[in-house]
């Protein structure tokens, strides 16, 4: 599953993989799972695969945007879907296309004061890896976080 949203059949298998989202159970964790592991699949300093897959297609934008909606709402899969896009931030503070992706993909996440509130917390607590500063992109993705939350 996950291999499917890492390829070019992104998009085919977003959209056959989104209505379990509101399915049973155990469809949900699965499609879950497959996410979060494309999410996990990082390539040194390029832009991670499937937070790229978001530049290239609106079907694929709006699919990732959906999953990590619900990974970071749900409490099975909040941890690793946090975790997943800490590990995005801190490419972003070495890749400008990853930053570019973030800075118009956190927004999308934001449904409401919580889901704002959270993403906000990431970006200010994260940690620079090996306990170095925190990266310095932190603060642009804050701005382009809060910018359009005002209407909140």
């Amino acid at each position: 599953m996950a291999l499917l949203l890492l390829s070019e059949a992104r998009d085919a298998a977003a959209t056959a993989l989104l209505p379990q989202l509101d399915g049973h159970a155990s469809a949900r964790a699965l499609a879950l799972d497959g996410f979060l592991t494309a999410c996990e699949r990082q390539d040194a300093d390029r832009c991670p695969p499937l937070l790229d897959g978001t530049t290239r297609s609106a079907v694929a934008s709006a699919a990732v945007s959906r999953f990590l909606q619900v990974a970071l709402n749900d409490r099975r899969t909040n941890e690793r879907a946090e975790d997943a896009l800490r590990q995005w931030v801190r490419t972003a503070d070495r890749n400008p296309a990853a930053e570019s992706a973030l800075s118009d993909l956190l927004p999308v996440l934001v449904a409401g004061p919580r889901d704002a509130a959270r993403l906000v917390h990431l970006l200010d607590t994260l940690q620079g890896t090996d306990g170095r500063p925190r990266p310095a992109v932190t603060a642009r993705l804050r701005t382009a976080l809060t910018r359009p939350l005002a209407h909140i």
